[in-house]
């Protein structure tokens, strides 16, 4: 027998090498997701990394809560810096939605910190690094960034493309 959360870490064991494969690749200073911008049309831009990212949220989530209730918060801040990493790796993409499933995966990265605070979980070193690493979000920021790439590179190019094709 053995507890839930230990049932829950050995249902997600089979995620575990493509985690740390995530953990080693979110390390590099400058990855990105290879997007393909040249399209006819802007809206055809395909975007599957970010349905791929919005899973490994979760997934990292389901991980950091059990790790917590094992007594692991070690591991647990680990997936939370981990989902905050991922995060990060698409906040330079010039589409608005890239910006909205960066809030989204935000949204489910923080239940295991809040769990991790109602608990008190979290060492004050633990504290102190999640403090640094939440202290770097600038949605505000971001938002006016993707919205001017919208508006600016999106926006045209869709007209730009609904010009051309009248024109045929």
């Amino acid at each position: 027998p053995q507890t839930p959360a230990a049932d829950v870490l050995l249902a997600l064991g089979i995620y575990d090498s493509a985690i740390e494969e995530l953990r080693l690749a979110s390390q590099l200073p400058a990855s990105r997701f290879p997007l393909s911008y040249d399209t006819d049309c802007p809206a055809a831009i395909l975007l599957p990394h970010l349905s791929a990212l919005k899973r490994c949220g979760q997934v990292l989530q389901l991980r950091g809560i059990a790790e917590l209730q094992n007594g692991r918060p070690d591991k647990a801040l680990d997936d939370v810096m981990l989902a905050l990493r991922l995060t990060d790796k698409i906040r330079t993409e010039p589409i608005l939605i890239s910006h909205l499933v960066r809030i989204a995966v935000l949204q489910i990265t923080l239940q295991p910190v809040w769990e991790g605070l109602a608990q008190h979980k979290w060492s004050e070193a633990q504290l102190a690094a999640l403090d640094a690493e939440l202290a770097k979000l600038d949605f505000l920021a971001d938002f006016g960034f993707a919205m001017r790439c919208e508006r600016g590179g999106m926006s045209c190019g869709i007209i730009e493309y609904l010009r051309r094709q009248n024109k045929n």
